[in-house]
């Protein structure tokens, strides 16, 4: 079941990876957190995508619900759940440790079911749309709107400027998460009137969001873990406008498909992605690709790896990644899990590159 990340999984985006519904995470107080979960994307090579409260820790596991599908995440610790502070808000800035393993599609239904075991908890199946932007290959790069940014609450206010710090230095790829139903996409052609089938509607600027950025993965302990900055705003509405507004231009749209466990601080996410087809892919009136509207039916979509392989993603999210004790729980909860799956699933840091989303300037 095993396989190698790094080689023959071709995937769409390179900024961010899924995630859960709901995180957790632990900070210097020892408090463990739980958050609603954004979604996190990439565009890049070919191994790329997958990857946010409630007592002290006291250095015990977390208890996590195994019900809705709003408390399947634990707050940030490490890797992919957090450490932070009790009133550490849903959105956060934080370091993301993880590890990934690719995973043959004959194989998936036997891996959720190991997974199952393992986090004793019913998976939960989610399908995304993640939007692909990108900055402008330019020295010059204004960042985010100024009247956007100071109609903004206090309580987000941090986060949308430390974003905007990032942006103002350096173009990069960010990802719009948008979780969504089966029912809203098309008519399979058999089962609508028209010859190309019924594509089914659906606004994005209308509903909440969630906006991810993540940096280049840190070079240290590279070859033990990823390790990564990353910054997660959730329950936005008109994203889509705001990056628009900003400079940030649309470049394509994936469908992520994914189970998503969670053991403890560490989150899985078994995941493969999936491609619109050309015949559906909305255009602008200079043949650029734009936000589909509609979406075409489920079953016309197209798997982004030729062999239509899985990637599942063991990650931790630690809130402060300067704090050496929290990165080294973190990479240690990481570590547990990858030697529990030995011999399962070959859990590994891949390239670091891999998951860059800086945009090359054009001279």
């Amino acid at each position: 079941m095993s396989g190698n990340p790094g080689k023959g999984v071709k995937s769409p985006c390179c900024s961010h990876w899924m995630q859960p519904a709901n995180a957790h995470f632990i900070d210097n107080s020892g408090v463990e957190i739980s958050r609603p979960v954004q979604p996190n994307t990439h565009l890049r090579s070919t191994f790329t995508f997958a990857f946010t409260f409630s007592k002290p820790l006291k250095g015990q596991p977390s208890e996590i619900s195994k019900g809705s599908q709003q408390e399947l995440c634990p707050p940030p610790l490490f890797g992919r759940c957090h450490i932070s502070h009790p009133h550490h808000p849903c959105e956060s800035t934080m370091h993301e440790i993880f590890l990934s393993a690719a995973v043959d599609s004959e194989d998936v239904s036997r891996a959720v079911r190991i997974l199952q075991g393992y986090c004793g908890m019913i998976p939960q199946e989610l399908i995304r749309r993640r939007l692909i932007f990108e900055g402008p290959r330019s020295r010059t790069v204004k960042g985010l709107d100024p009247s956007f940014m100071k109609q903004q609450p206090p309580n987000k206010l941090p986060l949308w400027k430390f974003l905007n710090d990032q942006l103002v230095r350096q173009s990069y790829i960010l990802t719009l998460v948008y979780d969504v139903e089966k029912s809203q996409f098309g008519l399979p052609k058999q089962e609508s009137d028209g010859e190309e089938g019924n594509p089914g509607s659906c606004p994005l600027d209308d509903v909440p969001g969630t906006l991810r950025w993540n940096d280049l993965p840190d070079p240290s302990n590279a070859t033990i873990v990823n390790s990564r900055s990353a910054i997660t705003i959730a329950d936005e509405k008109l994203l889509c406008k705001l990056l628009q507004a900003s400079g940030q231009r649309f470049t394509r749209e994936v469908v992520q498909e994914c189970y998503q466990l969670v053991h403890n601080n560490v989150v899985f996410t078994l995941s493969r992605f999936l491609e619109i087809p050309p015949e559906f892919q909305e255009v602008d009136s200079n043949s650029r690709p734009k936000i589909n509207s509609k979406l075409p039916a489920f079953e016309s979509l197209e798997p982004f790896d030729a062999d239509d392989k899985w990637i599942l993603i063991a990650s931790v999210e630690v809130a402060n990644g300067n704090d050496p004790d929290l990165m080294k729980r973190g990479m240690e909860e990481l570590m547990t899990a990858k030697e529990d799956f030995k011999g399962c699933f070959a859990l590994k840091a891949a390239d670091r590159h891999t998951f860059d989303t800086k945009v090359k300037v054009v001279s």
